[in-house]
């Protein structure tokens, strides 16, 4: 019983050293060079560890998280609900109303050439993401006038 004990000690202690920041490079890797579907999960796993504390993830997260919504294979994967859930959350928390901003155009943009199942889903999360940060009409009627 005595080895037993000391064992279960001892793994507890290597858990507690265990923190999540040592893999966090490794992640991100994962969100570039795998598959659509791997790099949902991943930057899923990432959303998760960012905001354990009640912050908001770094802007790291969010370029990763930009650049699978351009990408290709978003039209063909079986993820569209994960994918568009999570993009919701980060746009929910992200504290930059321009950044924000810059993602729910890129959404209608993807939209738009994209199937009917996704592009509702998207003008969905669009309305809820309004409706949750009312300062995004203003936001983007200030870049529209900025543009003229």
């Amino acid at each position: 019983k005595g080895k037993a004990k000391a064992g279960i000690e001892e793994e507890r202690k290597k858990m507690e050293s265990y923190t999540m920041e040592e893999h966090i490079d490794d992640i991100f890797r994962i969100v570039y060079v795998s598959t659509f579907n791997t790099a949902v999960q991943a930057l899923q796993v990432l959303f998760q560890a960012t905001c354990m504390d009640g912050g908001s993830p770094p802007p790291r997260f969010y370029r990763a998280l930009y650049a699978r919504l351009g990408s290709t294979e978003l039209r063909s994967s079986s993820k569209h609900s994960l994918f568009l859930n999570l993009v919701f959350k980060a746009v929910k928390h992200d504290p930059l109303p321009a950044r924000c901003a810059a993602f729910l155009k890129r959404i209608l943009q993807v939209a738009s050439c994209s199937s009917v199942s996704l592009a509702c889903g998207a003008m969905v999360l669009v309305s809820e993401v309004m409706a949750a940060r009312g300062e995004m009409w203003e936001v983007l009627e200030k870049k529209r006038d900025n543009a003229q």
